[in-house]
């Protein structure tokens, strides 16, 4: 009889690991079909042939402030009013809705008023800032100004 001297036998046992990957993969096969979140359908606006260059598109302008708040046209609208305002002009503007917003603004205002127009049921959307300063103004941060003098 011979003995072993000095060796050892070192072997992984790879059974635990593959039954954890296992088991992960049956979990995310019945999650996945469950997670149906469908986004925001975005695409690209067009320009087609315009006859008349006069015309203006009949869309609602939806602004927001840097604090946060929403104006249709002049009038100051609350966030909770917002969705039956955009619903009852809607009819009357038939091009959609364009979102003005501050360059100011918190991103959540945005969010919000873009879910009130959805909720009210417009399917046409654009968001873009709203107009530039003058060319003699210049945009700078709330953190570039501070501490300067």
């Amino acid at each position: 009889m011979s003995t072993q001297r000095g060796y050892q036998i070192c072997e992984i046992n790879i059974t635990p690991l593959t039954d954890i990957f296992l088991v992960l993969l049956v979990i995310m096969m019945v999650v996945t079909p469950m997670i149906d979140f469908a986004g925001l359908n975005m695409s690209v606006l067009s320009v087609g042939d315009v006859s008349d260059p006069n015309v203006k598109p009949k869309t609602l302008l939806l602004s927001v402030d840097a604090e946060g708040g929403y104006s249709i046209g002049d009038q100051i609208v609350p966030l909770v009013s917002l969705a039956d305002v955009l619903r009852e002009k809607a009819p009357g503007n038939p091009d959609g809705v364009l979102i003005e917003t501050d360059l100011e603004a918190p991103h959540e205002a945005l969010a919000r008023a873009m879910a009130a127009v959805t909720s009210a049921g417009i399917a046409k959307l654009a968001v873009g800032p709203k107009e530039a300063p003058s060319q003699g103004e210049k945009h700078v941060g709330k953190s570039k100004s501070k501490g300067k003098k």
